[in-house]
């Protein structure tokens, strides 16, 4: 047979002369459109010996392509389909049961169809190719098949539970869905209503007759151009996204959702990215897509997303920034609203008000493009200037704003949000605050439209006398922010009940009549918290390491600590207790300590208390003294001295005691506590933090002349006077209090024992009025001291049973010998490194030089003539011997 084809092809090609040159240039090319029909079918028929990589390359690529292209594409989309029509009156059985059948069916009908298709294009190569080709293509085409039948087999289980919980999703799916507007109520702690949540915009719902056609044709020309034409998901689009991503090397991540996948996103999933919950979001859209029509999708994906600030719907967004009804909007503002959708966070006009522009630049060329409006239209669009006129704010009470972010947030955590506190460098900083920003407005929507029931432990008595403490004794200035209308001069104050670890008020900035500006001081000023951090982040965590409230410290020069290359543990200062020291707060050796123990270390604990704004600029010296890049609120340093009250384990600083869905089921639960220092060392520093009432910083407080109930305290004072703070705790309660002005300047006798400390003392007085004298209990020390003891590097070990205090010569102590040999201990660890060094490696001098030098510096930190002399030798004799191995 073959010979027969041969013959007849023969007949219509003849044999030809094929010149040496065009022999070596058609045997060089790898470009199979510069070979002729003629030339090719001349090397099929005659078995031509030259090199054929272009005959080669054509016959597997056809064939690679065409299994690939079906199989890898074709069939696993099949599989992530909707193959069976549903109907709205069929049982669920029934409709699994015809599903189930008609997508094997499909599957087999088709691979029956290929498999014959298969044979006949082999048996068309058997009739000119060789058998070494032929047994490439067969192996080719069995190790694909095998492959989609693996594929099938692996994947189609986990397919059919996806399409299983997305069939049910779209059933039970409804219009109202798209259309909630049902507002939530706050109560408090005697189950008295201190708020009701809606929407702080115009919730105008639009029937798609009333959305403009602008707004309709601008959504499908930027987000999904096959919206009226595809079944939920544009896999076209898909594939693309996946080239760029691939092509970019990951860099270009551009999405590939249509407009019902995002409908389906913002309704029914989480915001976590993962091949789960796309595959479920592709699957619900094309279910959404059998059950309503085009119109209908679009109608509720513009009523739905949200354009920012807490603002859903077109209507909405069209009053909130231009103050316009929506039918009233230019095309120019229309393209400028459809930008916001895309990234909330980052387009905020009221925020990022430029950032929308190049978006809505975008938005209107592709409306050209796509024939939606004219050329002139397109470039009056972009000629007109865009002013945003948007309506006065609506003032909420400070304990209303607080608990709204306290049930937000525990949405969050119900959708399954990821919080970070930790950030790898600044790109992941920015990158997690955009998320946040955008899903926190998700989740203020849902939560201002989703009838919920909050129950509170804030108390609205409380804060009454609260306020009237922070206004009275803020009243001596009255000067007005022109930006705010409101008093220039803020403070702010948080309350946490010590006992279940719940904040019970808020005071979140001076209350006025003409108010009209709701921004919480309390949980949204982030402000340099001073030496308050100090016990936070240096001094506990030092604790940890091994220092005791008589271990001698140095007070070093913090000018001279902060010149270039200086190595902060060779400078030296007055020596003191660490107990003076944090008594009268002394900044030299906050940060010796810090640069001891590391910003790494010492950072690592208001992380883990869910420190919200620490930045990886924040992991230097400098943030030993409360020199943070951003700074932190009154609820998170209440929250953090609260777990130095309680032994070291935090407390999420919530204020949500129950949370009603609309149903009436119960869906908060308590947040997890966490030990953050052990007892032993939150004890401790409870113990020093007592003596700054009573003789340090806040000693002028007089806080014994009026009440026998223990307290400890710390004040926090910035440069120029700018921020002053007092975190001061009870027995009973813990209250942080903040004073300065919303636009940092000097206010003259601004310390954190002059108005925060009076604040915090009169707010405190108030707080435990009527309550027993109370005294702080450390735990029993053999519940932790072991493990400490254990953590602290041997420093027990040294004259194991003897007081640190105690004295063994001339203004040295065992807390000193201790230390000392701690610090010898890292010596040692310097010479065995030295003793490990290969001195035949070409680098080994410079390696050996260099831990030289580190022991040397560690040396001079000793505080012992003799030891350091003892050390040093021992250095120095592991440096001679090595140089002696040259």
């Amino acid at each position: 047979m073959a010979k027969y084809w041969k013959n007849q092809i023969k007949e219509i090609v003849p044999d030809v002369e094929i010149p040496d040159e065009q022999q070596e240039q058609l045997s060089k090319t790898k470009r199979i459109k510069r070979i002729t029909g003629k030339e090719l079918l001349y090397r099929v028929t005659h078995q031509d010996p030259r090199p054929s990589f272009p005959i080669l390359f054509i016959q597997v690529f056809f064939t690679v392509v065409f299994l690939i292209a079906w199989y890898l594409i074709k069939f696993v989309f099949e599989l992530i389909s909707i193959i069976a029509a549903t109907t709205s009156v069929a049982a669920i059985a029934g409709v699994r049961m015809a599903q189930s059948i008609s997508i094997h069916l499909d599957i087999f009908k088709t691979v029956s169809f290929y498999a014959w298709l298969l044979l006949a294009v082999l048996f068309i190569f058997y009739l000119f190719l060789n058998k070494k080709v032929l047994f490439l293509m067969g192996a080719t085409s069995i190790a694909t098949l095998i492959i989609a039948a693996n594929v099938y087999e692996k994947y189609y289980p986990v397919y059919d539970e996806y399409n299983t919980y997305a069939l049910s999703v779209a059933q039970k799916s409804s219009s109202d869905d798209f259309m909630i507007n049902e507002s939530s109520t706050i109560f408090d702690v005697h189950n008295k209503t201190i708020g009701t949540l809606k929407e702080n915009a115009d919730m105008t719902y639009l029937k798609y007759d009333d959305i403009p056609e602008n707004v309709i044709n601008a959504f499908v020309a930027v987000e999904d151009q096959s919206f009226w034409e595809n079944d939920g998901a544009d896999y076209y689009g898909m594939m693309t996204v996946i080239y760029e991503y691939l092509k970019s090397k990951g860099e270009d991540e551009r999405g590939a959702s249509t407009i019902t996948q995002q409908l389906v996103r913002n309704k029914y999933l989480s915001s976590e990215k993962n091949i789960e919950r796309k595959i479920k979001e592709i699957l619900i859209a094309r279910h959404l897509t059998q059950m309503y029509s085009k119109e209908q999708i679009m109608e509720y994906y513009v009523n739905d997303i949200c354009y920012a600030n807490g603002i859903y719907g077109i209507a909405g967004a069209a009053r909130a920034y231009f103050n316009k009804d929506v039918k009233d909007l230019s095309l120019a503002q229309i393209a400028y609203l459809c930008a916001i959708p895309n990234r909330p966070s980052y387009y905020d006009p009221y925020k990022n008000a430029e950032n929308a522009i190049s978006r809505q630049h975008k938005i209107l060329k592709d409306m050209a493009a796509c024939g939606y409006i004219s050329t002139e239209q397109y470039q009056h669009a972009l000629a007109e200037t865009i002013r945003l006129k948007p309506p006065k704010e609506v003032f909420n009470d400070y304990l209303t704003t607080f608990a709204t972010d306290c049930a937000i947030k525990y949405l969050l955590l119900q959708d399954d949000f990821e919080f970070k506190y930790e950030f790898q460098d600044r790109e992941d900083y920015v990158t997690y605050h955009d998320a946040y920003n955008e899903a926190y407005e998700n989740a203020r929507h849902k939560l201002c439209t989703g009838g919920y029931k909050v129950y509170t432990t804030l108390d609205m008595d409380v804060y009454d006398k609260l306020q009237a403490i922070l206004d009275e004794n803020l009243a001596f200035n009255e000067e007005i922010n022109p930006v705010t209308d409101t008093y220039a001069l803020q403070g702010a104050a948080t309350v946490i009940d010590n006992q279940t670890g719940k904040v019970v008020a808020v005071v979140g900035g001076r209350k006025q009549e003409t108010m009209t500006y709701s921004f919480n001081r309390a949980y949204q000023s982030f402000r340099q918290p001073g030496s308050s951090f100090k016990p936070i982040a240096v001094y506990t965590p030092a604790i940890m390491k091994g220092f005791r409230p008589e271990t001698m410290v140095e007070n070093i020069d913090v000018t001279a600590a902060k010149e270039k290359d200086v190595v902060v543990q060779n400078l030296h200062g007055e020596r003191m207790t660490l107990r003076s020291a944090v008594e009268k707060s002394k900044n030299g050796v906050a940060w010796k300590i810090f640069d001891f123990i590391t910003p790494q270390y010492g950072m690592s604990f208001p992380v883990s208390m869910h420190y919200s704004n620490l930045c990886p600029d924040d992991y230097f010296n400098a943030s030993s003294l409360g020199g943070l890049t951003y700074g932190v609120t009154t609820v998170e340093q209440a929250s953090g001295y609260a777990t130095l009250a309680n032994h070291g384990v935090y407390r999420y600083p919530t204020c949500i005691s129950s949370m009603l869905d609309k149903n009436g089921k119960e869906i908060f639960e308590e947040y997890p506590q966490e030990e953050i220092y052990n007892s032993f060392a939150a004890d401790t520093m409870v113990d020093i933090l007592k003596g700054v009432i009573t003789h340090g910083t806040a000693a002028g407080l007089s806080w014994y002349s009026k009440t026998k109930t223990e307290a400890f305290a710390k004040t926090g004072t910035t440069n120029s006077s700018k921020d002053g703070w007092l975190c001061g705790v009870t027995p009973y309660y813990t209250i942080a209090v903040w004073v300065g002005f919303d636009i940092p300047k000097q206010l003259n006798n601004l310390y954190g024992a002059t108005y925060p400390g009076k604040i915090w003392r009169d707010m405190m007085y108030s707080m435990i009025e009527g309550a027993e004298p109370a005294i702080f209990v450390s735990k029993p020390k053999d519940e932790s001291a072991a493990s400490f003891e254990e953590q602290a590097t041997g420093y027990y070990s040294y004259l194991a049973g003897r007081s640190d205090s105690e004295v063994l010569s001339d203004n040295y102590t065992v807390a000193d010998y201790r230390t000392d040999r701690v610090i010898g201990e890292s010596v040692d660890e310097v010479i065995s490194k030295i003793n490990f060094i290969d001195m035949s490696s070409s680098d080994s001098n410079a390696k050996l030089d260099e831990l030289y030098q580190s022991g040397l510096n560690i040396i001079n930190t000793i505080y012992s003539t003799k030891y350091s002399s003892e050390m040093t030798e021992k250095l120095n004799d592991a440096y001679r011997q090595k140089k002696q191995c040259e």
